[in-house]
């Protein structure tokens, strides 16, 4: 186990190393998982011709080009 563990270390260390988010470990029953995310994912959107959209859309795509995420509430009303 000792082993592992270190090889988790080193993996979380490349991640800070190379400004990448860490690992994320998944317990399941009787196995588990590991997941690696894309740091594009988080920080960048694709490209969006606003053109077609109306207005309450293009303004959620503001608030997506500050805040990346954005939910049900937060979406703006007419």
């Amino acid at each position: 186990m000792d082993k592992r563990g270190t090889g988790i270390l080193r993996m979380n260390k490349f991640c800070d190393e190379w400004n990448l988010p860490h690992l994320e470990f998944k317990e399941r029953t009787g196995y588990f998982g590991i997941i690696f995310r894309n740091p594009d994912y988080y920080t960048k959107l694709p490209e969006v011709n606003v053109s077609g959209l109306n207005k309450r859309q293009k303004k959620a795509m503001e608030y997506l080009n500050i805040n990346i995420r954005i939910t049900p509430k937060e979406y703006p009303g007419d």
